[in-house]
């Protein structure tokens, strides 16, 4: 007999209080992703409940605020495969995510302190501004560029594409491979263009630029409209033709009898009312848009379908071809009630086994080995970190033959990431220092260099619900080195 074991878990990540009746009728709005977290990563959607912890697949709207924490890591993904990064001590803002009547999306990120990473894809028609300190910086072009605040000094670097600064002095040019200093809070003209200077946290973006590149040109299918969420379909899981259902996508690591909706909770959101937020590291676009399927012999899979079938923010589960024996879940029926988070752990989705076997947020695997890594049938990728394994069809495979597998990955030692403590040192910026995580270092990409193995494993631990923090024990591993320099 199959059943259902809902679980009430933390809400505060979730939930925002307001005692106005949910509209669906913006269920068009844009909304972008938060794609990567580890460590500490805190939200505030302006709902008056202030920061917040924050959890994967988290749908941002305009006004959002995101913050790091001193080990904290995020990557925000928006619909064109732009992306945000920000880095401990870091603070972000989005004051603007509007969609034009043309179709046409506008961007404005603002940065208050610490250190971010825009990666913009250059989408033609798109608006992105990037701004700090009263400087304007539109992206016209595709770009890639890293900008630094401390409490008196700004930084802008650009790794490719080319940029000009709207500033309050005028008008100025930065070329790729090129950086310029900012002087805070006066109207000093900035410094003229310096040679680009490596950080340590490059090497973290490095290789989140890596995976996103490797992964978002593979596989057979792609929409234009709805590009974020892509890279991590295509490493957790394939397209394939399916009996009945034809062209559909499947996640690794999950046998006929998965249930695409044991993992994740609701999220409350005035105006709207409650969203699907799935706990898996894919789990952006099977659930906004396109429908899950019930495939005969095979079980669930996802078809994208057409553009219209989008749902934004109003994604309340509605699977087709439902065999009704697990129903899906349903938002709760109280208005911004506290008890909005739920997760349906269903006697068919193993725990994850791992440094800490946490159900959402990426354990640690620090540079000496952490201990095995067990994938077992039907976790369909939770706790993996994106890119750690280098051939998930393989191990998934062999996890469907033996119905678990440990596996041994040794990722390869990198540049450590900047602690740019939220406003930096004054007049200067950060020196060198080894970051301890309690999140892997190899969710930015993993190790392409270094070795896997396996093993057959029946072990394993309970898994914490979705929402709960890492352990604050993890080895400092894979974030030494590198150097941080400091402008004259």
């Amino acid at each position: 007999m199959k059943y259902r074991i809902w679980l009430l878990f933390i809400a505060a990540p979730l939930a925002i209080f307001s005692s106005s009746v949910p509209s669906r009728a913006d269920s068009q709005a844009r909304i972008v992703r938060l794609s990567d977290i580890e460590g500490d990563i805190e939200i505030d959607r302006g709902g008056g409940q202030g920061f917040q912890r924050a959890v994967l697949n988290l749908p941002m709207i305009e006004g959002t605020k995101l913050r790091a924490g001193y080990d904290g890591y995020a990557e925000v993904e928006f619909e064109d495969s732009t992306t945000v990064r920000i880095t401990p001590g870091t603070t972000v803002e989005f004051p603007r995510l509007e969609l034009e009547s043309s179709g046409a999306k506008a961007t404005t990120v603002n940065v208050l302190e610490g250190i971010a990473y825009v990666s913009y894809a250059g989408t033609k028609g798109d608006e992105f501004l990037l701004t700090f300190d009263g400087e304007k910086v539109p992206l016209l072009k595709a770009a890639h560029i890293r900008l630094e605040m401390g409490h008196t000094k700004a930084r802008l670097s650009v790794f490719s594409g080319d940029l000009q600064v709207e500033s309050p002095s005028g008008p100025i040019e930065v070329k790729k491979k090129r950086a310029m200093v900012f002087a805070l809070n006066d109207q000093t003209a900035p410094t003229e263009p310096i040679a680009l200077a490596k950080i340590q946290s490059d090497e973290w973006d490095a290789r989140l630029e890596e995976y996103h590149e490797r992964y978002s040109k593979s596989g057979v299918y792609r929409n234009p409209a709805f590009g974020y969420g892509f890279s991590d379909l295509m490493y957790f899981g394939s397209f394939s033709d399916l009996p009945v259902c034809g062209l559909a996508w499947r996640p690794f690591l999950a046998s006929a009898s998965w249930d695409p909706f044991a993992a994740g909770g609701w999220a409350w959101y005035p105006g709207s009312g409650y969203s699907w937020v799935s706990a898996y590291p894919w789990g952006w676009a099977p659930y906004h848009y396109g429908s899950w399927q019930m495939c005969p012999g095979v079980g669930w899979a996802w078809q994208p379908g057409a553009a219209s079938t989008w749902r934004g923010l109003d994604n309340c589960p509605d699977p087709q071809r439902h065999p009704h024996v697990l129903p899906p879940p349903h938002p709760p029926a109280e208005v911004g009630t506290a008890a909005v988070a739920q997760a349906n752990g269903a006697h068919n989705i193993p725990p994850v086994a791992g440094a800490n076997g946490l159900r959402n947020i990426p354990f640690s695997i620090p540079a000496q080995l952490a201990g095995p890594l067990v994938l077992r049938r039907n976790s369909a990728g939770l706790g993996v970190p994106r890119g750690a394994i280098p051939d998930m069809h393989r191990v998934s495979q062999q996890v469907e033959r033996h119905g678990s597998v440990a596996t041994f990955a040794y990722p390869q030692q990198s540049g450590g990431v900047t602690s740019f403590g939220r406003g930096g040192t004054s007049g200067s910026y950060p020196s060198s220092s080894s970051h301890s995580s309690s999140s892997s270092s190899q969710q930015g990409g993993g190790s392409r260099s270094g070795s896997v193995s396996t093993s057959h494993s029946s072990g394993g631990s309970s898994a914490p619900s979705m929402g709960s923090s890492a352990g604050s024990s993890a080895s400092s591993g894979g974030r030494t080195g590198g150097a941080t320099t400091t402008p004259k």
